[in-house]
């Protein structure tokens, strides 16, 4: 790990939050995970991930690469019922930080019923008491962080099996752009003298954030939407460019001049010509009325790296929300005070 952060991440957020540790160190956790042993052998012609909250990013990031990357379909499934396609042909993925999600611990009993190809990712819990019981293949993450902050463990984790069972080459991916990656990370850090994410953070404060990615980057732009919604305590919505130029430009256009919405557009450099001129004239057009737009620049060979580096940038900018706005980006008393009431209506 690089001496930046060793010394700045203790003090980053309100005297030394654990959330801003972790998340500094998303490029060490992708190494660590993918330095994990891996011998599994499944036959099938399609993959199914399932999971809630920020134990399905990874899901959507390896769905967006495999669209452009593999020819076997990638989907995520979030809720309590798999959809019909899901049988003894599918390698189902069911990942739980705490392997204690209701929703994601039945979407794992339904993958049994159906004999699917299953393999676990959690840090313990039921789903990994399941797993062991049933014989099912489980890859531990690292306990004690906050699911939000444990996205390079899951991503990790997802890219070695996906990549050791010939989905996509997402390890290599990773392995590949980690150097430019850490910098990235560094650029962030509260020592660097030109910090995109606290500038940005400062621009956006006030204002209820309105993430848009191009359709490679859906993943990245709800990865910003619920780390602002957690971490900085704030509203925030996310959408995708050019579905926006279809609906919700009227809204900008046409709304309240009073809104305090803030649109962000995560701008894909390396787009076709003919999307970044589509995504270019949507811009142009909120700015010819007034809208003040956020672009951020994001590079990367592939829609990997793109939607990683986009998520970074993203988990930084909430910390540095959060700081600004003097809240505690670690705990999350809503969710838990919801889990909670779920948990008894379900023991019933």
């Amino acid at each position: 790990m690089s001496s930046t952060v060793e010394k700045t991440v203790l003090d980053f957020v309100n005297g030394g939050s654990n959330i801003g540790r972790s998340i500094s160190e998303t490029p060490e956790q992708i190494e660590e995970s993918l330095s994990l042993p891996f011998d599994l052998d499944f036959k099938f012609s399609k993959v199914c991930v399932c999971g809630m909250g920020a134990s399905a990013i990874a899901g959507d990031i390896f769905a967006d690469f495999s669209n452009e990357r593999s020819s076997t379909p990638v989907n995520v499934i979030r809720g309590v019922e798999l959809p019909r396609w899901v049988d003894s042909d599918t390698l189902t993925l069911v990942t739980s930080y705490s392997g204690n999600t209701w929703e994601t611990l039945e979407l794992y009993r339904q993958a049994r019923q159906r004999d699917a190809a299953i393999v676990t990712v959690c840090s313990g819990g039921e789903l990994q008491d399941l797993s062991h019981r049933h014989g099912v293949p489980s890859y531990p993450i690292p306990s004690g962080i906050q699911p939000r902050a444990a996205l390079g463990h899951m991503v990790g984790v997802t890219a070695l099996c996906l990549d050791g069972l010939d989905v996509c080459p997402a390890k290599r991916e990773l392995q590949r752009m980690m150097p430019e990656f850490k910098e990235l990370r560094d650029t962030m850090m509260p020592s660097y003298p030109e910090n995109e994410a606290s500038a940005l953070a400062s621009s956006l404060m006030g204002t209820v954030p309105v993430i848009y990615g191009h359709p490679n980057m859906a993943a990245s732009s709800l990865r910003w939407k619920t780390q602002i919604n957690e971490n900085s305590k704030m509203m925030a919505f996310s959408g995708v460019m050019p579905e926006f130029n279809h609906n919700e430009i009227v809204g900008w256009v046409e709304g309240s001049p009073t809104m305090r919405c803030s649109p962000v557009v995560l701008y894909d450099a390396n787009a076709p010509e003919t999307l970044r001129g589509i995504v270019d004239a949507s811009i142009d057009s909120l700015r010819d009325n007034g809208v003040e737009v956020h672009e951020v620049q994001i590079e990367g060979e592939s829609s990997l790296e793109k939607n990683m580096r986009s998520s970074l940038i993203g988990d930084f900018v909430s910390l540095y929300l959060a700081l600004m706005r003097q809240v505690d980006p670690e705990p999350v008393g809503a969710i838990t005070a919801l889990k909670e009431k779920l948990a008894q209506l379900l023991r019933h």
